[in-house]
């Protein structure tokens, strides 16, 4: 039995009128339109995606007979609680008549956006990482020299005794602890301020929109007191103090960098202090 060409061709490849009615179509198939081929007859864009896609399809199809160029767009669609991507391509087949060639890239989409999230996650803990960090950061320095009322604080974080914990139990048990450290620091601040690991045990905090000290002593009150309950760590627990350093903003700030010097600074003085302290940084 021979197969058709289309039963392996990935994509799908519809003659459209000016009015953006089907006149013809090959497909694979099982249609990545979600449609079986016999109801594909006498459709036309409207019929066959959502208004936002087919409304990117027919601004694409009058660019298209008007210029006599090719045109392409993405879009995505969503069924059975799945979304797809897809990439389509019209081109001029005559003056009154277009081809679509579309093609599912859910899989390049997938791999792309993963490659994306890698680049500014830390792998361990799924956190934002220096690079988004520093990018937050100099986002919240703009607003705040255009909106001087909208303060904000970074934290300089680190673990009292992670070097301990490494050289007694291992770097599983370690990474253990870097992890539900994560998990700690994100539930001690809201959802808009960001939480970070630069690598180690270093960690760093945004907090956003603050409008005095008295929330980031708040905050800072909030964490040392979590981190005095011992953390679980599934075979073991195991209690980790914190030490902290708190840079408030201020417009002699020019440089991401350099509020997170001075935070590390401040952690040094909070270590100097003793264990399970922090400190806020003054010039």
């Amino acid at each position: 039995m021979s197969i058709s060409f289309f039963e392996v061709f990935p994509d799908v490849l519809i003659l459209l009128d000016r009015k953006g009615q089907i006149a013809d179509y090959k497909a694979p198939l099982v249609s990545e339109l979600y449609l079986v081929l016999e109801e594909w007859e006498g459709k036309s864009l409207q019929d066959l995606w959502p208004i936002q896609v087919s409304a990117a399809f027919e601004r694409a199809l009058q660019q298209v007979f008007w210029t006599q160029t090719p045109e392409q767009l993405e879009y995505s669609l969503s069924t059975g609680g799945e979304k797809a991507y897809y990439e389509a391509r019209v081109i001029p087949y005559s003056q009154d008549r277009a081809i679509a060639i579309i093609r599912n890239i859910t899989e390049r989409q997938q791999r792309d956006e993963q490659l994306r999230h890698d680049a500014f996650h830390d792998g361990l803990t799924g956190l934002p990482n220096r690079n988004l960090f520093t990018d937050r950061l100099e986002m919240a320095m703009r607003r705040f020299r255009r909106f001087p009322k909208l303060y904000f604080a970074v934290f300089f974080i680190d673990l009292d005794s992670f070097k301990q914990v490494n050289d007694c139990y291992g770097h599983d048990v370690g990474d253990r602890l870097l992890k539900a450290v994560a998990g700690v620091l994100q539930s001690c601040v809201r959802a808009n301020d960001t939480v970070a690991r630069l690598g180690g045990d270093e960690f760093t905090i945004l907090l956003d929109s603050i409008t005095n000290v008295a929330e980031v002593r708040n905050v800072a009150e909030r964490i040392q007191e979590k981190f005095r309950t011992p953390l679980d760590l599934a075979d073991r627990e195991l209690i980790c103090g914190v030490s902290i350093g708190i840079v408030l903003s201020a417009f002699r700030y020019k440089q991401a960098t350099d509020l997170v010097k001075d935070a590390d600074t401040a952690l040094y003085q909070s270590k100097q202090n003793g264990k399970g302290q922090y400190s806020i940084f003054e010039p």
